[in-house]
């Protein structure tokens, strides 16, 4: 899923074994990428760099909807929300 204004992706979606998060942007140096539950709970955080790619497995996660935040570590600015589901 990605949009004209959102600086991540996230794919596949929906997901089953793996989720790959990825910057899109040149936004700056490092990028910090948190995944949230549906409920609102923090379930990971990452630092990554432009255009890097992060890959979480979803073995330890349940099926449903997820977050996924990105801010500037810079500048805090926020670079875009998306969503994903897992799928059992």
């Amino acid at each position: 899923m990605y949009s004209k204004d959102n600086a991540i992706s996230v794919f596949p979606n929906p997901a089953k074994e793996y989720v790959t998060i990825q910057v899109q942007k040149n936004i700056g140096n490092r990028v910090s990428v948190r995944i949230v539950s549906a409920l609102g709970t923090e379930i990971a955080k990452h630092t990554i760099n432009n255009y890097a790619v992060w890959n979480i497995s979803t073995n330890s996660l349940p099926s449903g909807m997820y977050s996924v935040i990105a801010h500037a570590v810079e500048t805090g600015k926020l670079l875009g929300v998306t969503n994903f589901v897992i799928v059992r």
